[in-house]
């Protein structure tokens, strides 16, 4: 099989590395680098033939494919463009753009180079100069990145799970913050399916955000009102001011989130006790309430165009959240009437401020490049439950609770690089001290009491490069991990639940052209740790015959992901398949102390696979912009259900089609349409998923020469996006239905009086411990 493989990847390379391509560099006037310039190649009658992006650098490499190309174009935003004829030569050398003497009042260049093209084993999508930059909202853009689907307040990718997404190298430990970044000042989005070793062996997916960099100095203020009228009305306003004089830069952005939001669903659940079937059936309202506030200031200096070094502060304030529970149930035994059951339940969450600083240093010296990173974080939260159960036949219960939890983590991150000609080598070492503390008390007893404590120290070193042969890109990467995790209850240390972890994390791709059709074939060892919440021993109260909690004996799963990318034009497709050993699992599983009450939990499996194919089209005919994609993804699997084996094997597709019409320089009309099948999806274990569609609409339009703009959205039309599915365990079938406030219209009013953007440069450290939390 090696040798089929290797026969197989000499073959391709081979195949690929004849062709002509034309290399240059594109830069200012100035003598500056100008980045993610547009440089197509065309017929003598300019048919377009073949584009690319220049790098950060200017560099550009753009292979000729088998048509004949007369003339090449190189433009970009606030410049002029260049035509140029070629000749024999295949070295362009630099080539200056002039500043449009308009620049202030030009509109982004059109044309129809293809806004997504495969760039190694990434697939970047062109967002400045295109339709995506007058969507909105970043967090509109991403819902258009080819294999993206957002759920709920995550963006997952499809056969990989959710991504970790970067703005300009930082971290975001924020979701909120991609509704305050514009789409306007996006410049491009990078989505990584096989994330190298400098990564954490966690993460599976990555999204980088570049944003434009927009120059200026003085004060910048930016204003934002984003309304929303579901079945309440909810507000999140913002204000963001900078200041920048020659090299420090001051910034503070501050927020104000008021929110509600209803969610109507019906449970059926069927738990076998022994010879007995209990059964029942839910209707319940749920309606949260929430307000809270985010503040980040900072600085920035840069000491020259190489070094610089800042730091940031950062504060997310929820002082009050509530979510209250209405339902009424029906209880059957074997069939027959067992008792009728209401319930009121009321959460009340009470946190203290997060905090989070960061502090970076960043420099290039010649060919070396050296980065530092350190996080600090500190977080408390109060959680109290009141459930008064009321029941016709048998007593009623009050069931009241309180957990909290405090968290705390200190990150250390250094990164050093080396450019070696057709060669680029990194490596570096990462430390994450981790202390949480948490405790679970129920007067009533109806549920143990617990104590838990945890404090994990992890160190990683790991060494990437990527090496260019002809056309071929080769990249390599490896990372270790030695990780300690002690585990205590009520301050006694518990060594059966704590765990001592050394582990290596491999990665190899290769990524070619041939002709104009990008290849790229990748492996990476990934895992997956628990989080704190799903290693907790504590047990929620949900219902009667219902209750949920973590499992302190969870186990890290490893993913070896074997992935195949490829793009022409505007077509682009992938494939992965995915072995995964000691997989995470959802399962409900019995109480020991009463087999009619089942606990919603995690376990793990021994092996499982998962499985993902996707196709996106992305054509551009005069002023419709589409994007089309189709995947099917599924898993391997086999459980427990009933005393009985079940395969989950059933695969899942997935459609969708966003429809942009350009009105004109400064409006934008947006139909997009998504539908999914049911099934078993990639990763989603005991779970079989149940059909869902939706058709969103949305109308953009800019003013005073895009000082002000509005957005309005039309979402969930016909009330169709549902989450239900149903989950098969070994005594226990539960079957949800729901629907949560997927209908709605939001308004978006935006104000920006010279603004710039930030020129901070940390990318910050700990990143996946403080999602664990």
């Amino acid at each position: 099989m090696k040798r089929i493989l290797f026969t197989f990847a000499v073959s391709v390379l081979c195949s690929a590395v004849w062709g002509r391509a034309y290399r240059g560099r594109v830069f200012t006037e100035g003598n500056m680098p100008v980045e993610f310039a547009n440089i197509v190649l065309l017929k003598s009658d300019s048919t377009f033939v073949n584009g690319v992006v220049s790098d950060k650098n200017g560099s550009f490499e753009i292979p000729s494919s088998s048509e004949a190309a007369h003339l090449i174009k190189i433009s970009s935003t606030g410049y002029k463009t260049i035509y140029k004829e070629l000749v024999s030569s295949e070295d362009l050398g630099t080539i200056l753009l002039p500043v449009a003497s308009n620049v202030l009042n030009e509109v982004v260049v059109k044309g129809n180079l293809p806004t997504y093209a495969l760039k190694g084993t990434s697939l970047v999508t062109n967002v400045a100069g295109s339709m995506l930059s007058q969507l909105g909202t970043a967090e509109d853009v991403l819902k258009h990145v080819p294999g993206v689907l957002k759920d709920g307040d995550d963006f997952k990718v499809f056969g990989k799970g959710v991504a970790v997404i970067y703005v300009n190298g930082r971290i975001l430990q924020d979701q909120t913050e991609l509704s305050r970044l514009n789409a306007s000042d996006i410049a491009s989005v990078e989505l990584i399916t096989n994330p190298g070793a400098e990564y954490d062996a966690s993460v599976k997916a990555i999204l980088k955000i570049k944003t434009l960099k927009k120059q200026g100095e003085g004060w910048g203020v930016s204003l934002r009102s984003y309304l929303h009228q579901a079945h309440s009305f909810s507000t999140n306003d913002q204000l963001t001011v900078n200041y920048r004089k020659n090299g420090l830069e001051l910034f503070s952005t501050f927020s104000y989130n008021n929110w509600k939001q209803m969610q109507n669903q019906t449970n059926l659940t069927k738990i076998l006790a022994s010879d007995t079937i209990w059964k029942t059936d839910d209707k319940e309202k749920i309606y949260w309430t929430s307000k809270s506030s985010y503040n980040k200031s900072g600085f920035n200096y840069n000491i020259n165009d190489n070094q610089s070094f800042g730091a940031t502060y950062s504060c997310t304030y929820a002082p009050e959240s509530e979510v209250r529970m209405p339902m009424s149930s029906t209880v059957d035994v074997n069939d027959k009437q067992y008792d009728l059951l209401t319930y009121d339940t009321k959460w009340y969450d009470r946190n203290s401020p997060t905090n989070l600083v960061n502090a970076y240093y960043a420099g290039e010296f010649g060919k070396w490049s050296i980065h530092l990173d350190n996080d600090f974080l500190s977080s408390s939260s109060s959680k109290r439950q009141n459930t008064q159960e009321l029941s016709t036949t048998h007593d009623n219960r009050l069931v009241t609770s309180t957990n909290h939890a405090h968290n705390s983590m200190v990150a250390s991150k250094l990164v050093a690089g080396r450019d070696l000609n057709k060669a680029k080598l990194s490596g570096g070492m990462e430390y994450v001290y981790t202390n949480r503390t948490e405790n679970y008390i129920n007067p009533q007893n109806y549920l143990p009491q617990s104590d838990d404590h945890i404090r994990e120290n992890k160190v990683a070193g790991f060494m990437s490069g990527n090496y260019s042969i002809g056309k071929a890109l080769f990249e390599a990467g490896l990372r270790y991990e030695h990780c300690v995790s002690n585990y205590y209850e009520y301050g006694a240390f518990i060594p059966e639940q704590s765990r001592n972890y050394n582990s290596f994390f491999p990665n190899f791709s290769i990524s070619f052209p041939v002709k104009n059709v990008s290849f790229a074939i990748s492996y990476t060892a990934k895992t997956r740790r628990p989080s704190y919440r799903e290693l907790s021993s504590n047990l929620q109260y949900d219902e009667h015959f219902l209750y949920e909690g973590g499992n302190p004996k969870l186990q890290p799963e490893t993913n070896h992901d074997l992935s195949l990318q490829v793009g022409y034009k505007w077509i682009q497709f992938s494939g992965t398949y995915q072995y995964v050993t000691n997989a995470i699992v959802d399962q409900a599983i019995q109480y020991d102390k009463n087999p009619s009450v089942s606990i919603f939990t995690m376990t793990n499996y021994d092996h499982l696979s998962n499985y993902d194919a996707r196709l996106s089209l992305s054509p551009i005919i005069g002023l419709w912009h589409s994007n089309l994609t189709m995947d099917v993804n599924g898993e391997s699997l086999t459980v427990n259900f009933m005393n009985k084996p079940k395969k989950m094997d059933n695969p899942l597709g997935y459609f969708g089609l966003n429809n942009a019409f350009e009105l004109n320089k400064s409006s934008s009309f947006n139909v997009d349409l998504s539908c999914q099948t049911g099934g078993n999806g990639s990763g989603y274990g005991c779970v079989k998923a149940k059909p869902f569609g939706q058709v969103n609409l949305s109308f953009y339009k800019s003013f005073l020469k895009d000082k002000f703009s509005l957005n309005v959205e039309c979402n969930d039309l016909f009330k169709t996006g549902r989450q239900s599915f149903t989950t098969y365990s070994s005594a226990t079938y539960f079957d949800k239905w729901c629907y949560s406030d997927s209908r709605n219209v939001c308004l978006t009013l935006k104000y920006n009086f010279n603004i710039t953007k930030s020129k901070y440069k940390g990318t910050g450290a700990g990143g996946d411990e403080m999602n664990r939390f």
